[in-house]
């Protein structure tokens, strides 16, 4: 099952406000389908700041790079921060190693240098240097591709 493109009218303003929002979100296409996986604030059944996933979804914004919204089966969601892969696994890593919550309006990872967020994760001693190394690698060209 593959994610369709909205071809309908797009959620009211007031649907959008009244949806859960997810940070740092990615897409991971399992034995389910397509579905949102990320940290959710407003959501009934997922705690604030809390990573998880949502019901497959069905569609997702077509009109924004990167989308604003999808609808997955049980619900509409708000899409907030997104990050580029090694990005996104440099923030999560850097996340896990205060293993609170995410607070909302707060970057994943805790700021905005990755560079600084790389030397923290070194100088926590728990990754290997050489997957470090590579991921800060991918990272500098993803950042170039994006440029």
């Amino acid at each position: 099952m593959k994610i369709e493109n909205w071809n309908g009218p797009e959620p009211t303003g007031e649907e959008l406000a009244a949806a859960p929002i997810v940070e740092a979100w990615q897409i991971h296409f399992g034995d389910y389908g397509p579905q949102i996986f990320g940290w959710f604030f407003g959501h009934p059944f997922i705690d604030d700041g809390r990573y998880g996933h949502s019901s497959p979804v069905q569609y997702i914004d077509a009109v924004n790079t990167p989308a604003r919204w999808a609808k997955a089966e049980s619900r509409l969601y708000r899409l907030g921060a997104f990050y580029l892969p090694a990005e996104r696994d440099i923030r999560e890593a850097c996340h896990k190693l205060q293993s609170e919550p995410l607070v909302f309006g707060q970057p994943l990872g805790g700021g905005d240098d990755v560079q600084e967020m790389v030397k923290r994760l070194e100088a926590a001693n728990v990754y290997r240097p050489s997957w470090l190394a590579r991921l800060y690698q991918k990272y500098l060209e993803e950042k170039d591709l994006r440029n």
